[in-house]
């Protein structure tokens, strides 16, 4: 029983110890570009993409993150949650899905 109490305490320090980290600025701005750089490598791995620039827009309560491909064009994603930026809301190469 104290192997469980001791497992779960220890389980529940790390959870709040994550929505702490997630509430600073430089943290939710690196979890936001690294969600883009994961999804654009799943979804478009074999396209060149370059960073261009990472903001959040309180307009949209979302980030906006940009990249340029090989042609010049521009790509862009939009990752909600400001608290936990994960959840892409728009992608410009398929703007239907």
């Amino acid at each position: 029983m104290t192997k469980y109490r001791v497992s779960m305490q220890l389980l529940f320090m790390i959870v709040a110890l994550l929505f702490i980290l997630l509430s600073i600025g430089p943290v939710q701005r690196m979890t936001a570009r690294m969600t883009a750089a994961i999804y654009l490598t799943v979804h478009y791995g074999d396209r060149d993409l370059r960073f261009q620039t990472l903001e959040y827009s309180s307009q949209f309560g979302a980030y906006m993150v940009s990249y340029q491909d090989q042609d010049g064009q521009p790509v862009g994603l939009q990752i909600s949650s400001k608290q936990f930026p994960v959840f892409i809301l728009f992608d410009s190469l398929d703007p239907g899905a």
